[in-house]
C-alpha cells in the first residue's frame, strides 16, 4: 500500500506539473535534496530580479514605503517580491498599527521573526519603544540584524533571541504591554498554554493560525481557550493594494499573479486576540 500511495503522488506531480515535477518527487522519495526548477520557479526568479533592480530594493508602498531589504535573497524568495511590493500580510500589519494606536503598547514581540520584516518595519515607524525578535533559524538571524544596519536603526531597541519562544515566558516580566505577532508553523498550540496566557492575557496577541486538517477538534479546543481571555476575530490576506503600483501596471496578468505567489498551501487567516477586560 505505501509504494502505491506514493506512486499516486507522483503520478499527481506529473498531472499537475509535468515531467520535472514527477522526476522532483522521486528524488524526494529516495530521500536525495537536489531539486530541478520548474517553469514557474524560474519565472518568479526573473520577477524578483526585475522587481529588485527597478526598486532598488526598497519597499515600494504601504506604512513601510522607503524601508531597505538586504540583497540577501536566501531569505525566502516566494515572499520577497510582495514584500518589496509592500502587499506582504498587509492586512495584518494595518492591523497591528490599528491596534497600537488603540492601546499604546511599549513593547513588539514577534515570535517566528525570520528575517524581521515586520520588527524592522515598525521600529522604523517608531510605533515601540523596543521590539524582541524570537527566531531559531541562524541565516535569518544574519539576515535580520543586515536589515537593521540598513536602516540604521538602534540596536538597543531591538533584541535579538536566537532561542525557542518558549523562553519568553520563563524570563519576561514585560508581559502585559505587548503587542505580539506569531508565526511559529503549528507550535502555537504547544506555546499558547492556559498558564502562558494568564501571563500575557493583557497584551495584544495576533496568531498565524496553522490549523490542524485532520484532526479539527484540536482547533476548536485552541479556540476555545483563546475565547476565555480574549475577544477574537479573523483576517486574511489582501492584495487589493497591488494595483496602485504604476511599477507593475504593464506586467501581464500571470506575472501579476506570480509576484504575490506566498507559495502557501491553503487560505492563510490569523487570529486577532484583544483582552477581554
Amino acid at each position: 500500500i505505501r509504494h502505491k500511495v506514493n506512486l499516486n503522488k507522483i503520478i499527481y506531480a506529473y498531472d499537475r506539473d509535468g515531467l520535472i515535477a514527477s522526476i522532483n518527487s522521486i528524488l524526494s522519495k529516495i530521500g536525495i535534496k537536489f531539486r530541478i526548477k520548474n517553469q514557474i520557479e524560474h519565472r518568479q526568479n526573473f520577477l524578483l530580479k526585475t522587481i529588485a533592480n527597478k526598486s532598488d530594493i526598497k519597499v515600494l508602498q504601504g506604512p513601510f514605503k522607503g524601508m531597505k531589504l538586504t540583497k540577501d535573497f536566501k531569505w525566502d524568495k516566494a515572499s520577497a517580491t510582495s514584500k518589496i511590493l509592500g502587499v506582504y500580510e498587509n492586512s495584518v500589519l494595518h492591523e497591528i498599527i490599528k491596534l497600537q494606536k488603540k492601546y499604546k503598547k511599549k513593547h513588539f514581540v514577534n515570535f517566528g521573526a525570520a528575517e524581521g520584516y515586520f520588527i524592522v518595519g515598525l521600529m522604523n515607524l517608531k510605533l515601540f519603544s523596543k521590539s524582541h525578535a524570537y527566531e531559531i533559524d541562524n541565516a535569518s538571524i544574519d539576515i535580520l540584524k543586515k536589515n537593521i544596519l540598513l536602516n540604521k536603526l538602534n540596536k538597543k531597541n531591538i533584541e535579538i533571541v536566537n532561542a525557542n519562544c518558549k523562553k519568553y515566558f520563563q524570563k519576561n516580566n514585560t508581559s502585559n504591554n505587548c503587542i505580539f505577532l506569531i508565526d511559529i508553523e503549528g507550535d502555537e498550540f504547544g506555546l499558547l498554554t492556559k498558564e502562558n496566557l494568564i501571563k500575557i492575557k493583557k497584551s495584544i496577541l495576533i496568531v498565524e493560525f496553522h490549523e490542524e486538517r485532520k484532526n479539527k477538534n484540536i482547533n476548536i479546543k485552541f479556540l476555545n481557550l483563546l475565547k476565555k481571555f480574549y475577544k477574537i476575530k479573523f483576517i486574511y490576506t489582501d492584495f487589493s493594494s497591488l494595483n496602485n503600483l504604476d511599477l507593475i501596471k504593464n506586467f501581464n496578468d500571470i506575472d501579476r499573479f506570480l509576484l504575490i505567489n506566498e507559495n502557501r498551501n491553503h487560505v492563510t487567516r490569523w487570529i486577532v486576540c484583544e483582552p477581554l477586560r
